[in-house]
């Protein structure tokens, strides 16, 4: 079993200046299954006017290298998930995954189909069934936000990187609203990775989660 450490996590930041950060990566390593730790270091805030949380100290515009990587690399691509860890109220990722002990909520793979339509692939517990949901987008590529039909940003793309010979996207995604316990819902925001997927791999994710949900 392989760990990505905090030294390969780091990669988010040359990836975001640079085009390639391949001389970060070793030589010897193994083909095995892969365990990410996330940058636990790094703290977030929440940018009112964009409304995503961007990592304190990096700037926030995305170089023309990165941005040309969302058009090259994400765009048209199947992306597998990875390892999700949710910010917390301080701006910290926390250690425990997300997902971990969470019943009836499964993470969603993704195809983004094009600059305006990503597809997501998921278990829908309600009908325990392997489904799959379309869904319109818009991309701000100055910042790497991905905004939903309603023009709310759910995701931003701030990093990729690669490891073993594999592509991975490091993504802020906001994955719903929870309640604070007083009555207010407030938005639950994570950091998530997803491993790109070859032609094969995606063939079947397709295959299995084969089921339309509008």
């Amino acid at each position: 079993m392989k760990t990505l450490t905090l030294k390969t996590i780091a990669l988010a930041i040359c990836a975001t200046l640079f085009a390639s950060c391949d001389d970060f990566l070793s030589d010897n390593e193994t083909e095995q299954e892969l365990i990410i730790d996330p940058p636990f270091e790094f703290r977030f805030k929440m940018d009112d006017e964009l409304g995503v949380p961007f990592r304190i100290g990096v700037k926030k515009e995305l170089s023309a290298e990165m941005q040309e990587l969302i058009k090259t690399e994400v765009i048209g691509n199947g992306w597998q998930w990875v390892q999700t860890n949710e910010i917390g109220k301080n701006g910290s990722v926390m250690t425990k995954g997300y997902y971990e002990d969470l019943l009836g909520v499964s993470p969603s793979h993704y195809l983004f189909n094009s600059e305006t339509e990503r597809t997501s692939y998921f278990v829908y517990d309600a009908r325990l069934a392997h489904v799959f949901h379309k869904s319109a987008i818009t991309i701000d590529y100055k910042y790497g936000i991905i905004k939903n039909s309603s023009d709310n940003p759910t995701m931003s793309i701030w990093s990729i990187y690669h490891f073993e010979n594999k592509t991975f996207i490091s993504v802020v995604e906001r994955l719903g609203v929870r309640n604070n316990g007083n009555g207010e819902m407030t938005p639950i925001w994570v950091i998530s990775q997803y491993k790109k997927m070859s032609d094969s791999d995606l063939r079947a994710m397709q295959e299995k989660y084969n089921t339309e949900i509008k």
